[in-house]
Parts: structure tokens; sequence; C-alpha cells
């Protein structure tokens, strides 16, 4: 493999490493910029004005500087550019307009359906590009697409893949359903097009805006909704970029004896805290409850009416969501000597649970690991934020400032 880089490739370099700090650090000069990207300040002047012709970097007045010295102050300009982020679930399609701040700009499409299935993701994908072809004929601002996407996902690919139908299939990789989700969103959209796992978005959009990129953290994110998944930062990388779909959170083993999950493995995580399993817990055990609220719902009953149980005191259901989190603080506890996370991000609808369920996991985590590694602080991400839909849209913005001469140079003149 060649590993060479001619000027251009090191002037775009240059350009992303000082756009990722501006991002993070507004207002600062010339001068603050040569000593944090290690760049001579003729570079910086040089690269600077390039990236002021391109609309990316804009002057925003003067601040006082070292010796006295005032200097002018540089930052993003986020009024320019925008991103489309896209979350897209077993059962909801979400599209959202978000600015290089992460804030919403527009609400465009919202959908919700019983299942998502292999045969209609044609359907989904032509909806999603019509929606975003709508949206960017209005916007020529807009400079890439960022899709959340359930998985397991193919990396060098794209594809995401469906479980086998057959049940006696499921040790059969070659049985399983591979749907090209990228390629046939980038054959549609007339935009870039970017895919990650929704957990490894979520992972990325906490890192990026609620620890400003700090290299130091290592943060795991755990999207708690329908299934489980999990997503790695590790050196200000995903864990995706160097493994691929290596990690399966939500299918690691905690029981050798356990049932089996829907996609092949015996006891796994997700055999104890996807949304089917932990209804069917509480059906299992609403008879030892003849008094709970939930008595009368066990045939219907839906994870949204368990947690509004456990919120009003209900024993059933305090009982076996406490049950789920020490299901979870097993899983955390076991990825422990494999990666140490410090901080662990806990997303999407169990969150609704708050502190009696955090206390149980950390509970848990503390019983279950090794004496060598430390509980990692566990944090519930904010319940009105949707970390996903974010992520999505870091996604977008964490690629086109990785390469800014390819994804900036066709929308401005330079």
């Amino acid at each position: 493999m060649k590993s060479g880089k001619n000027l251009a490739d090191l002037i775009n370099e240059n350009k992303s490493h000082i756009l990722r700090y501006l991002i993070h650090h507004e207002g600062v000069s010339r001068i603050e910029l040569s000593a944090a990207t290690g760049l001579q300040p003729a570079s910086i002047t040089k690269i600077i004005q390039q990236l002021i012709e391109q609309e990316l970097v804009v002057e925003t007045g003067l601040s006082d500087g070292s010796k006295g010295r005032r200097s002018i102050s540089l930052s993003f300009n986020y009024r320019k550019y925008s991103v489309i982020a896209i979350k897209l679930n077993w059962s909801r399609l979400k599209i959202d307009l978000m600015d290089f701040k992460g804030n919403s700009q527009e609400e465009l499409f919202s959908i919700q359906f019983p299942s998502l299935y292999f045969e209609r993701m044609d359907e989904i994908v032509s909806l999603i590009a019509q929606k975003v072809n709508e949206i960017h004929s209005r916007h020529d601002n807009i400079v890439a697409v960022g899709v959340a996407s359930f998985g397991p996902l193919l990396y060098e690919s794209g594809d995401i893949l469906f479980e086998p139908q057959n049940t006696q299939e499921h040790r059969n990789e070659e049985h399983c359903y591979s749907y090209p989700l990228l390629s046939r969103l980038r054959s549609q959209i007339q935009i870039p097009v970017f895919v990650e796992l929704e957990a490894v978005a979520g992972a990325l959009a906490y890192w990026w805006f609620q620890t400003n990129c700090n290299p130091t953290q290592k943060l795991m994110h755990i999207f708690a909704g329908e299934g489980i998944g999990g997503g790695l930062i590790i050196n200000g990388h995903r864990l995706s970029d160097f493994l691929d779909n290596a990690f399966e959170f939500g299918h690691i083993i905690i029981n050798a004896n356990g049932d089996k999950c829907s996609s092949g493995c015996t006891g796994c995580l997700q055999t104890y805290c996807s949304f089917t399993s932990l209804v069917h817990h509480a059906q299992t055990r609403l008879n030892d409850y003849p008094e709970s609220i939930l008595f009368s719902r066990r045939d219907v009953l839906t994870v949204y009416e368990l947690i509004d149980a456990m919120n009003a005191g209900d024993d059933c259901a305090i009982d076996t969501i406490m049950d789920w989190g020490f299901y979870l603080g097993c899983g955390i506890a076991s990825i422990l000597p494999l990666f140490a996370p410090d901080i662990v991000v806990i997303s999407d609808v169990m969150i609704r649970c708050g502190d009696p369920l955090l206390n149980a996991i950390e509970r848990s985590i503390q019983m279950h690991k090794h004496y060598a590694y430390k509980t990692p602080k566990l944090i519930f991400a904010e319940p009105d934020n949707d970390l996903i839909l974010l992520g999505a849209a870091t996604v977008a913005i964490d690629k086109v400032l990785s390469s800014p001469g390819k994804y900036f140079a066709s929308t401005v003149s330079v």
C-alpha cells in the first residue's frame, strides 16, 4: 500500500486540522492557532486566507493577545453550511437539517412503521432520497448527508445485514440478507452520503459535543432501545475505523446456558435487555404480582407501560427493570478488561427510568468487574436530545472536515 503524501494531501490535512480546532475553539487568533496546531505562522496565514475565501472561516473581531497586542479572532463559519441527519431504525425514520453546532434548523420528516423488513428497504431508500433531494433543492449550502442506521453494518461495502428467516440457518452467514444501503442511497442522492451504526454515531456525537473531542477520553455509548447496541471512541477514533463491525455489544455472551436470540447467539445480552425480552420477563412474573397495575395488560404489555409503571412505584415493573439493569451491568463489566472505557453513556428509551436504574447498573458493574479496572463514569444522555440523530449529523460533519478540499470545493469558488 502506498503511504506517501503529495503537497495537495498535506495542505488538505492541515486545513482539516485547523478547521477541527476552530470548531471547538471559537475566537482564537492566528498566533494561538499556530501554537495549538504546530504549523508555522506563515502557513497559518496562507491557509486561513484560503479558508476565508472558501467561506469556511470568518474573522469575528479583535481580542487581547499576548504582550498586550490586539489580534483578529477567527471562527468557523457556522452560518454557511448545513448537513442532513437521518436516523433509521427498525420502526422509525427521522430526517433533520442541522448546522455544524448540531442544532436542528428544520425538522424535515418523521414516520413510524410497525417493523422494517428486507423487502421494504427499496421503498424506504426511495423515500429518503426523495426527501433529501427536495430539501437540497431549497438549500444549496448542504454539504453532506449522515445516516445513523441499525445493523449489523458491513463497513467495506456499506451493506446492512438482516437476520436469516429460517432459524436453522442462523449459523450460516451465507443465508443472511444483505442490503446495499450506502450504494443505493448514493445512486439516488446528489450530495455525499455517509452511513454509520446508530450506536457508534451516538458515541461520536457525545464525544464531539460533550467532551469537546477530548482525545484522552475512552468513551462508550450504549443504545438501549429496541435492541442493545454499543459504540466506542478510543484515542479520538471510532473503534469501527479499525475493526469494522467487530464490536457488537448486544451479542456479548453473559450466560452460556441462556436463551437463543434471533441472530443465533446463546445467552447474549440481547436476550435479557432487548424490548422483546424485557416485556417477556415482565409477563412471566406478573402471576406473582396479582396486584400490579400491569396485570390486566399482561398480554398486550409494552415497554413504555412498563417504564411508566415503574415510575409509579409498581413492584413488578421495578423488579423487572432492576433485573434489566443487573444484566446490562454484567455486559459492561465484561468489556472492561478489553477496552476500559472512562465514560459509559446510555441513551434512548430506557433512560426514562432515571437514577434508580442508573444505580442498579452501577451496582452490577461493581459486583461483576475485575478488581484491576475502575468503574467507568455512568451517564444517562439528556432525554430531550436525540443522540442518534445528532450522531448522524456528526458523522457527516466529521467526514467532510476530514477532507475539506474534496467536500467543500464544489460548493464555493476558491
